[in-house]
């Protein structure tokens, strides 16, 4: 299947903006010129421990999940419906020591009845499991104490005396002797939640139910249930508040609190004390009080040994303030299913003491690659310490803030950041390396970035031949290299190569028409899967180098602008409903797994170039992952070490979404996938088996065809697209419409600088 990736690129970023403070150096936030330039001795250091979960004694851990962690054991559960020879619901028991229990829960059950795991607890010793059991149509749920000698379960006592209908129970916390549980219950044909306290033989002391939604919840002091939640009443209604409950009366205290401390994809380890350990989007650990909103750092993870990357694709399962366990299951769909488990614990010194920070700024995450270069540079670096900074993340970045989510709101939003870098690089004060800020061309100037083409034109310094180096000369302009692309993303236009003559990289636009004509029935695929507006943004990002000068300058005055404009000029403004069967089709092959697919369903086609005056244009590179070095940093040769490091295989070989721009990475992962997409193929289309390597070979020259970088501002764009319709709606000529693009394109680039 062909991947329209331009038009699902756009949607796909969803940009959350928090208030949490953001954390640097010694712990302390960071203000205005106040960069920590290397780690202090006091500061604390947390040392990683990582187990990797697979076909282990375990047995194959797909289609189970962790339900259960402390300081001591995590409970894994495997869900209904395994097969004979791997029986299915089992609870697998992991302690400290890698001792691992099979219980097998259907053992406790007759065959009649439908059971699933909901939750397990620890009182003292003993860890007890909650089981959901269904009977007569109706659920139950049901305490069973694990008994690892025995490797079984024993049978305590129900909860179904608590609500005489269908129920989960969602929680149990042991403490002063009581069980305090929280339900969901069914009332009429709506789920309502209901707090409920048991003694310690499970018979029922209270309960109270709520009209409220339960975000979180936990137990005071004064061993009360502290219930952050939400009026699902009202929808629009978004206040959030504190409630403290007393089951004598039947009634709650409650207090607002902030909704962006309890946002439900942060809620972390609630303990059995009123408090949350929470991952907060800053790369830091925090301990929140449900019950007064103060919230206290515990740890900043930088200040650790802990991949980010799995810190960012991790799940928060136990924390104390000195231990943290996270867990992580397999990213990408071609590796082995694995569950892995880091545990974080304080060090008593800090091993990097003395070193010099420098500040990587990334645009939203941390990739794979660029985690596996942090945590390399900064075991093998005697001198230097990479700190990641989210100060510029869309994720984090909040100076400019919106009432509404519309595109507008976002490009200002995205100039707003961008702004802040610039004005932070000049002072002095900015990161030392921005990653994946390609896509922001305003940045492209010296007063900003360093020029790394000499650098990696030097051979002393930097060996070319390991590299699809022609993707690094794609984002060259005027004998200037700003931004490197890491990784290799091409795209261009997949047709059918026996109706192109084999010289042909690109298409002109007369020749593109021809083809159209002629082997699309006159259907234009942009114009049927895209509609104008996209069709228009595209062509632009796809001429960067014929409407920017080496300024940041835009200039329209030519004919390239004026081909573009004339060709999308009467389209459909929007795309069409249902997909085309034609041949030809913009694409974007950016991994090698689920490409070879594609070319291995859709022979004989190939990726070219778009439409362009003289049809030089090859495929275009995609800098999705790139890396440009501020103007403003202290240790240039460092942060080139930095580069080098994540371009070199054993960082190159993480990349976990894109394909490695290192040859002999791109090797290893090409002949995966072969075997990886012929499987694929076979089970979707029942395809006979493609085992020709050359296939691999056509693939790496679409990569080493590739010479058009794909670029643009965000904002000029928005301008451009808002002046441009005069044009399209026939209301002005274009030599009208352009000299007041050029305008409010160009003082806007002047007034940032």
């Amino acid at each position: 299947m062909l991947i329209k990736t331009l038009k699902r690129f756009v949607s796909s970023i969803l940009i959350i903006a928090v208030v949490i403070p953001c954390l640097a150096g010694c712990l302390q936030k960071k203000s205005d010129g106040d960069l920590p330039r290397y780690v202090d001795k006091n500061t604390p250091w947390y040392k990683c421990e990582k187990k990797v979960f697979t076909d282990s004694k375990a047995g194959n851990m797909e289609n189970s999940f962790p339900v259960f962690a402390d300081s001591s054991c995590k409970v894994f559960y495997k869900y209904i419906g395994g097969t004979s020879e791997e029986p299915s619901n089992q609870l697998i028991y992991i302690n400290d020591q890698d001792i691992v229990t099979n219980i097998d829960i259907s053992a406790s059950f007759k065959d009649n009845e439908i059971f699933n795991l909901k939750t397990c607890f620890r009182k003292d010793n003993d860890l007890f499991a909650v089981i959901n059991v269904r009977k007569k149509n109706v659920n139950y749920n049901q305490v069973y104490r694990i008994n690892l000698a025995e490797s079984c379960l024993e049978y305590i006592n129900g909860f179904n005396q608590a609500i005489e209908t269908e129920y989960y129970v969602d929680k149990v916390i042991c403490k002063a002797n009581t069980y305090f549980v929280h339900f969901d219950y069914l009332d009429g044909i709506n789920y309502k939640d209901a707090f409920c306290t048991f003694d310690m033989n499970f018979n029922l002391l209270n309960v109270l139910k709520t009209d409220d939604r339960v975000i979180t919840w936990s137990v005071n002091n004064d061993s009360k249930i502290i219930a952050v939640e939400q009026d699902k009443t009202n929808i629009a209604d978004t206040t959030v508040y504190s409630a403290v409950l007393d089951f004598d009366k039947g009634s709650a205290i409650k207090t607002n609190v902030e909704p962006e401390k309890y946002d439900e994809i942060g809620i972390g380890y609630i303990t059995d004390d009123g408090y949350c350990y929470r991952i907060n989007k800053e790369l830091t650990l925090t301990k929140l009080n449900l019950e007064t909103g103060e919230e206290k750092l515990v740890m900043d993870f930088n200040y650790s040994s802990v991949n980010m990357f799995d810190l960012q694709c991790s799940w928060l399962l136990y924390s104390d303030d000195k231990t943290c366990v996270l867990r992580k299951n397999t990213v990408y769909p071609s590796e082995s299913f694995n569950w892995c488990i880091n545990t974080l614990k304080k060090e008593s010194a800090n091993p990097n003491s003395g070193k010099q920070i420098l500040y990587v700024a990334p645009y939203f995450k941390i990739g794979s690659m660029a985690a596996s270069a942090i945590k390399q540079m900064n075991e093998s670096s005697k001198d230097t310490f990479i700190y990641v900074t989210m100060d510029y993340s869309s994720l984090t970045f909040t100076d400019y803030e919106t009432s509404d989510n519309s595109t507008i709101s976002q490009y200002n939003k995205n100039t707003a950041l961008v702004n802040k870098l610039k004005e932070d690089i000049r002072n002095g004060n900015g990161p030392d390396i921005v990653l994946d800020f390609a896509r922001f061309s305003g940045l492209n100037d010296d007063a900003y970035l360093k020029d790394l083409l000499g650098t990696i034109n030097d051979k002393s310094k930097f060996n070319r031949e390991e590299y699809f180096d022609n993707v690094f000369d794609a984002y060259v302009k005027d004998d200037k290299l700003y931004q490197l692309p890491v990784s290799a993303c091409i795209g261009g236009l997949y047709a059918y190569d026996t109706a192109v003559p084999d010289s042909t990289l690109g298409f002109t636009y007369s020749e593109y028409s021809d083809y159209v004509k002629a082997q699309c029935d006159g259907i234009d695929p942009f114009e049927h899967d895209y509609g104008r507006d996209d069709c228009f943004s595209i062509l632009i990002k796809s001429s960067y180098d014929e409407l920017y000068d080496e300024k940041q300058h835009i200039n329209l005055n030519n004919d390239v602008f004026r081909n573009i404009c004339n060709y999308v000029r009467d389209m459909n403004e929007t795309p069409h409903d249902e997909a085309s069967k034609v041949p030809l089709q913009f694409v974007e092959f950016h991994r090698v797994h689920f490409d070879l697919s594609t070319m291995l369903i859709e022979k004989d086609k190939r990726v070219y170039g778009m439409p362009s005056l003289d049809g030089s244009n090859g495929p275009l590179v995609f800098a999705y992952e790139s890396i440009g070095v501020c103007s403003n940093t202290r240790s240039f040769d460092e942060a080139f070490g930095f580069i080098e490091c994540l371009l070199s295989y054993d960082a190159q070989i993480q990349n976990v979404v894109y394909n490695p721009v290192n040859k002999a990475a791109f090797s290893e992962y090409a002949n995966a996938a072969l075997k990886y997409s012929n499987s694929q193929i076979k089970e979707m289309y029942r395809i006979a088996d493609y085992n020709d390597p050359s296939i691999i070979d056509e693939y790496i020259s679409y990569i080493s065809s590739a010479n058009t970088c794909y670029m643009s501002d965000d904002y000029s764009l928005l301008i451009m697209n808002e002046e441009i319709q005069a044009y399209f709606n026939h209301q002005k000529e274009i030599d009208k419409v352009i000299p007041i693009i050029e305008n409010r394109v160009n003082n806007m680039a002047e007034e940032q600088k």
